[in-house]
């Protein structure tokens, strides 16, 4: 296993490139000392793409087979990487309606605005 990480609940195909998926991977936050709540730095949580040869279920799983050779397996999340994303889903809820506008539509490769 090369990398492991919780994915934020939303992806895009994209519209120019056949085979091409956009997704999210949550780096780890940290509790913010003054309120005690997980926030995250948004450039480090930056858009990630699979571009994929062959995609397959298994049980749960959705399994890439990228172009490159590389497998990705993408299930639903448990222990750590399910508290996290419920930390992320509840950091997401006191960004505005822009930002998460902004976050959700994964076209951009980083991050200016606050939590950067």
């Amino acid at each position: 296993m090369v990398f492991r990480a919780a994915l934020a609940r939303h992806c895009r195909l994209d519209q120019d490139e056949e085979n091409l998926l956009w997704i999210r991977p949550i780096a780890p936050g940290s509790d913010d000392p003054s309120s005690g709540v997980r926030v995250y730095n948004l450039e480090l949580c930056r858009r990630r793409a699979l571009t994929w040869e062959k995609v397959e279920s298994a049980g749960e799983a959705v399994i890439f087979t990228l172009q490159n050779g590389q497998v990705a397996r993408v299930e639903p999340a448990q222990n750590k990487e399910l508290e996290e994303l419920q930390a992320w889903d509840a950091f997401i809820l006191g960004l505005s309606a822009d930002e998460e506008q902004e976050l959700d539509s994964l076209d951009s490769d980083s991050w200016c605005g606050r939590h950067s």
